[in-house]
């Protein structure tokens, strides 16, 4: 895997990174980590994030601190713009994306990046984040080219890893698919796939699907995804399919593809989707919100249904000051349905 990253991504034994991410999880210890250690690169460990420390690195003069690959999770770069648009911020606004153009990639995983984020870090900038796809147990497995920046599109981790193989399962007929536009569970296979649980049969069991016409064992995402038919065939990524996808009224609902759609409203700083039961539609749409600043229930859904067919548009608003998350500044689903619940 170490192999396919420096390939992909350009690696060489001159760049240098400055690490924000914790070590006990694959995006800090083996994308950042481990890849810039196998390529000779220089792996500038910092004790924890701080907005105006990474900013200076950034944009600093001195090779010795500035990085030329950068990786974080949608969080740090949400961070990093709400530092640059606030009154702490020090540097010259005017300089900044001549300044950018020293580093020469900068990666977005582990959570999705919204399309705001992306759109507003290029603005701030000038790069186009890379988006990946990869697991614990699989590795890396899709990536947005390092070349090409016009293919990234906010939504779209790319395409397989040298070594990799990557196919749709249809979700009613459980066969593989491979067709464009078509959505199904996205499917894994790769030279450093694991092999098992150890100890547990029954999830090792429930995470593969043997494909009996080829006798091919590939290793279930969880995740709903779509091969593009209008991005180079690219893979997109819908959503968690134990908690980013809703079953309302026989239909399928992204929670993602909702989150993205309210976060065009100018009064939601971030918000989160879940379903919760439902005795008639199966399940309902709740959204949790964090304002910027204060607009009604009513407002919101108003603006929401300007963007989102009927049964896509929440019917329970929650208001909250922040959302719950974990080390990787990812929203914990589970905790907001508890809250939902109460």
């Amino acid at each position: 895997m170490l192999e396919q990253m420096e390939e992909a991504w350009g690696w060489t034994r001159n760049d240098h990174i400055c690490n924000v991410l914790p070590l006990h999880h694959v995006h800090g210890i083996i994308n950042v980590l481990n890849t810039s250690l196998w390529s000779g690169a220089k792996c500038t460990l910092l004790p924890k994030f701080d907005a105006g420390d990474v900013w200076s690195r950034l944009l600093n003069d001195n090779m010795e601190i500035r990085p030329s690959v950068f990786m974080g999770v949608p969080t740090v770069y949400s961070k990093l713009i709400d530092h640059y648009d606030g009154e702490e911020f020090s540097g010259d606004k005017d300089k900044v994306k001549l300044r950018m153009k020293r580093l020469r990639l900068m990666v977005s995983g582990s959570a999705a990046l919204t399309e705001q984020q992306f759109l507003r870090w290029e603005e701030i900038t000038g790069h186009r984040l890379l988006e990946r796809f990869g697991m614990t147990e699989i590795g890396m497995a899709l990536t947005n080219s390092y070349l090409d920046g016009k293919e990234r599109v906010p939504g779209h981790v790319g395409h397989p890893f040298s070594g990799v193989s990557a196919k749709l399962l249809d979700l009613a007929s459980q066969k593989i698919h491979d067709e464009a536009g078509e959505q199904g569970e996205l499917l894994i296979r790769s030279n450093c796939m694991f092999d098992r649980y150890l100890g547990n049969e029954e999830a090792t069991a429930e995470s593969f699907f043997l494909d009996e016409e080829t006798g091919k064992r590939w290793f279930k995402t969880g995740d709903l995804a779509e091969k593009s038919k209008d991005n180079g065939l690219s893979f997109r990524i819908l959503g968690r399919l134990s908690q980013d996808i809703i079953k309302k009224q026989g239909y399928k609902v992204s929670a993602i593809e909702i989150e993205h759609a309210l976060l065009k409203n100018e009064a939601i700083k971030e918000c989160s989707v879940v379903g919760t039961p439902h005795d008639q539609f199966g399940e309902e749409v709740v959204a949790f919100v964090v304002l910027k600043h204060e607009q009604s229930a009513d407002k919101l859904e108003a603006h929401a249904r300007e963007l989102l067919s009927k049964y896509k548009v929440p019917r329970v608003w929650k208001l909250v000051d922040e959302l719950p998350k974990n080390q990787m500044g990812k929203v914990v689903k589970a905790k907001l349905k508890e809250m939902a619940l109460e």
